[in-house]
């Protein structure tokens, strides 16, 4: 009898494994529909409608932590207004219901929230009701933008759950010419284009991936840019000059230009929240240095704006750039390309003794020459004796744990982070970089253990690592080369054995 009892207990356990893997496979819900209408009006005005109908699958779509039982819609009243064309949820069993009135809750939304330059931004936020397994979330909208406009869209296609069909349709004036780039799209859809009329269809999309290190989503998901100017947007980032007040001139002051600039983008890093709106809610027009300064926050375009107009004040020759992404114009019968205005890249252009410097105004990293490419591999050699103090922590029993410094401007990367069932191809960054350091140890004083040395290579690069005792000197030697930036699906294996290594390695145990 307990044999027997013991089988059934195995059937039942292995049946419920095999449901987890199968729950596991299936999404939480589905777009049976998502259709994007862009329609640019004589008079310059135009209407941006989107639908959805998405079907929900399982339960994690429709509880209270899930996001599919909401929806919300930012848009700018100041040049746009918002029509709710249908929202409703059909149940099962075909009945129809409404989204009662009291479900739509107009706010500010939670980026401009503490920014009073910005408070006119709304956000609708809409409760979805009736929801439960196979009903089907309908909603419908339209945003109406004044003439004057600008349609510049790029697209992803892919959504955190599969999409059955995606359609965009977009209709010009007889006087204007639609400019298209398609990337990536399956062999499952097909395209209508006559110049000013486009309409695409895309079946049976993939949910996208919810893992770190990806590449950026044009580079793996169906996307579509599309606008009616060839050219691209032109930003007016100002010549602004900002002054600061005696407090904060005493806080940049420093004999040391390259340290002074430091400062003051530091300054720009910390004291000015990104607001990560973007320029199409803003109508493509950034704000005014002295604007962005008071308020405390702004995008990255204008948090660039800001530091440019800064450094001016300090008496530097600063200029805020915008890179393009030059995109081969669909279909076209010569060599004929399209700009898209890269403003979430913005960068300042600062001269310092004749030379031009790059920095960010988002990010605190090492400030290079400008003029660089951008797709040069990152050098880093360090060569330095190291105190015991500095990289050593007190264990029990005369123990002590070594750790090796995380040098400024290293390539990092999170080797728990990287999944050994990933299926996303993964972001890197092409590096090479070699340390070298010593450490004086005291009088017996051993490492535990025997020296580690390590040496592995793969197709997108290398580590070679060094750590041995030599009298009462440790030796590290460690050598990083990645050569690729995107690890792709038969690389990542090798490449993640290599980087928890590379992270693993980074340290020994001494015993006094």
């Amino acid at each position: 009898m307990n044999h027997y009892m013991k089988k059934i207990s195995l059937l039942i356990i292995a049946v419920a494994f095999a449901t987890i893997l199968q729950a596991q496979k299936q999404p939480d819900a589905e777009y049976q529909l998502i259709r994007r209408t862009y329609v640019v009006n004589n008079d310059g005005s135009m209407d941006v409608s989107y639908r959805k109908e998405l079907k929900l699958l399982r339960n994690r779509a429709i509880t209270a932590y899930a996001d599919k039982g909401e929806t919300f819609i930012v848009y700018n009243p100041e040049y746009e207004s918002l029509r709710i064309n249908e929202s409703y949820t059909l149940r099962p069993d075909g009945a129809k219901i409404a989204t009662p009135k009291n479900a739509f809750v107009e706010q500010l939304t939670s980026s401009c929230s503490g920014c009073a330059r910005l408070a006119g931004i709304r956000e609708m936020a809409i409760i979805h009701t009736a929801l439960e397994y196979d009903a089907v979330i309908v909603l419908d909208y339209t945003i109406h933008k004044e003439k004057g406009c600008t349609l510049e869209e790029a697209l992803c296609l892919s959504e955190d759950c599969p999409v059955q069909k995606s359609e965009i349709i977009v209709t010009l004036p007889d006087d204007m010419e639609l400019q298209i780039h398609e990337k990536n799209l399956p062999s499952k859809s097909y395209a209508l284009n006559d110049n000013n009329a486009y309409h695409l269809v895309v079946m049976d999309i993939p949910q996208n991936y919810s893992e770190p290190y990806l590449p950026a989503s044009d580079k793996v998901y169906p996307t579509i840019y599309f606008t009616n100017n060839i050219n691209g947007t032109v930003y007016n980032t100002g010549k602004e000059v900002l002054k600061v007040d005696a407090t904060m001139q005493r806080n940049f002051e420093t004999s040391d230009d390259m340290a002074k600039i430091a400062k003051v983008r530091d300054y720009v890093v910390d004291h000015i929240r990104n607001n990560h709106i973007s320029m199409a809610l803003l109508n493509h027009q950034p704000a005014t240095a002295q604007e962005i300064f008071q308020s405390g926050c702004g995008n990255t375009l204008e948090k660039n704006i800001v530091l440019a107009a800064l450094l001016r004040g300090q008496g530097y020759d600063a200029a805020v750039e915008i890179p393009y992404k030059s995109l081969q114009k669909q279909d076209a019968y010569r060599d004929e390309y399209i700009q898209f205005a890269q403003t979430e890249r913005a960068f300042v252009r600062v001269v310092v003794g004749g030379i031009p410097y790059r920095l960010s105004a988002t990010e605190k990293q090492a400030i290079q020459p400008a003029g660089l490419a951008k797709d040069i591999t990152d050098t880093l050699k360090v060569d330095r004796q190291l105190k015991l103090d500095e990289v050593c922590k007190a264990l029990e029993g005369g123990y002590l744990s070594l750790t090796l410094p995380n040098e400024p401007g290293a390539y990092r990367i999170n080797a728990a982070s990287l999944s050994s069932n990933r299926q996303a191809p993964m972001q890197a960054k092409r590096v090479r970089e070699d340390y070298h350091y010593t450490i004086l140890l005291p009088e017996g004083t051993q490492m535990v253990g025997k020296s580690i040395k390590i040496k592995k290579h793969c197709a997108a690069g290398s580590i070679e690592i060094r750590i041995r005792q030599k009298g009462n000197q440790l030796e590290v030697v460690r050598k990083l080369s990645i050569e690729e930036r995107i690890i792709q699906h038969a690389q990542y294996k090798a490449f993640r054995a290599m980087m928890i290594d590379w992270e693993s390695y980074n340290g020994v145990i001494l015993k006094k």
